[in-house]
């Protein structure tokens, strides 16, 4: 014993010690009329026990009979806190209504974003939306996502997809659009870019190429017949082709780095507006840099509400010093990233080869990388 049990805690119990010349009796009266008491103990001469709160006021004509003096040493449970929120009622009731308020707001549409379209206008959906039943204020609830997109389908037939989802208050309309493939004009095919042929393939019309013949961009590779009325070229041409640049590497420059310290603001933003909520106001660095994290992922601004994350990290300058060998080796690496953007995903890369030039009275190392690769330069130049 000692200690009150956890319901007794949870609901609510205060802590008593009573003093006087016989405090046993003191208690063998509460317990005889059916006051609660538990966690019972003695210390320094006093009687320490656990009761229930709206039981206390019953201890008072005990005490006067058994010439004891009950003190309140300690209060604990949920009895408590009631007492605290009924004295302020005001507060309380202005929650609840607030609770509700967000509750009810919560189980509305506040923001429709439209996705995916270029030739259909964003009006011309919202508007088949609308009739469909989904606008700004529409209720969760009530709203069917595949009724909005049947309908949406039925009343713009220029679309060939239409996905509705409901993320949180934001409903989003992702769209795609059907493609028209109009029939190709006869013509001729020419080069795309220069290159060294290294296959021709004829599907229809003659060609003028062969392996081994270097051609320059715009040069016709298979030509057509224009006295027949189907007789527009067709055909592959695979030549060998080079992409080239350059890029300088200093071997002395200064460059930032963050220092470790940083400082985040949480923002609210509505419709494109940043409103600050919590964390400073002004950056305390005098050089930094920002990144943003947080809800609304690839969200348009302009339509939704979300808390951003912005953080501000300390930046400082530092001299960095290179050998000619790390910045040939830094040379090569940015090279290769240039290269790889320019290169579309269906050439084949088959060599790189980097040529790196050392500038001492200029202090830096000149790089430049020759890719060559692999890809069909053949196109249709159609006929006036």
């Amino acid at each position: 014993m000692g200690t009150a049990p956890f319901l007794w805690n949870l609901i609510g119990a205060v802590k008593v010690r009573v003093k006087g010349p016989n405090p046993a009796r003191f208690l063998n009266l509460c317990v005889s009329s059916g006051i609660p008491v538990s966690g019972i103990r003695e210390e320094d001469g006093a009687l320490i026990f656990y009761t229930r709160p709206w039981r206390y006021r019953e201890l008072r004509p005990l005490a006067f009979k058994t010439r004891s003096k009950p003190e309140v040493i300690g209060r604990s449970g949920l009895w408590f806190l009631w007492l605290k929120v009924r004295r302020r009622q005001v507060l309380v009731a202005t929650i609840l209504v607030l609770c509700g308020v967000f509750y009810y707001l919560s189980g509305s549409i506040w923001a429709v974003d439209v996705r995916g379209n270029s030739r259909v206008s964003r009006e011309r959906i919202l508007e088949a939306a609308l009739k469909a039943g989904l606008y700004k204020g529409a209720r969760k609830a009530l709203v069917s996502t595949e009724f909005i997109d049947a309908a949406i389908s039925r009343d713009i037939p220029e679309l060939g997809w239409v996905y509705t989802s409901i993320r949180g208050t934001v409903a989003v309309i992702e769209v795609r659009e059907k493609v028209d493939h109009p029939p190709d004009r006869p013509g001729d095919i020419v080069a795309r870019r220069d290159g060294l042929v290294k296959s021709v393939l004829v599907l229809s019309g003659n060609p003028l190429v062969k392996a081994g013949d270097t051609v320059k961009a715009g040069d016709i590779l298979i030509a057509g017949d224009p006295s027949v009325p189907s007789g527009g070229a067709r055909g592959e041409v695979v030549a060998s082709t080079w992409y080239k640049a350059s890029v300088e590497v200093p071997l002395r420059e200064v460059q930032p780095r963050r220092t470790g310290r940083r400082v985040e603001v949480r923002l609210l933003n509505v419709r494109g507006n940043l409103i600050p909520l919590f964390g400073s106001r002004t950056v305390p660095f005098q050089w930094y840099e920002v990144e943003d994290t947080g809800a609304g992922g690839g969200k348009r601004p302009e339509t939704t509400i979300s808390v951003i994350t912005r953080t501000y990290y300390e930046l400082v300058w530092v001299k960095v010093e290179r050998s000619p060998a790390e910045a040939r080796e830094l040379a090569r690496k940015r090279l290769e990233d240039i290269v790889r953007k320019q290169l579309p995903p269906s050439v084949k890369l088959i060599d790189f080869s980097i040529e790196v030039k050392i500038a001492p009275d200029q202090g830096m190392v000149l790089a430049t990388g020759l890719a060559q690769a692999e890809e069909n330069i053949a196109v249709l130049r159609p006929w006036p």
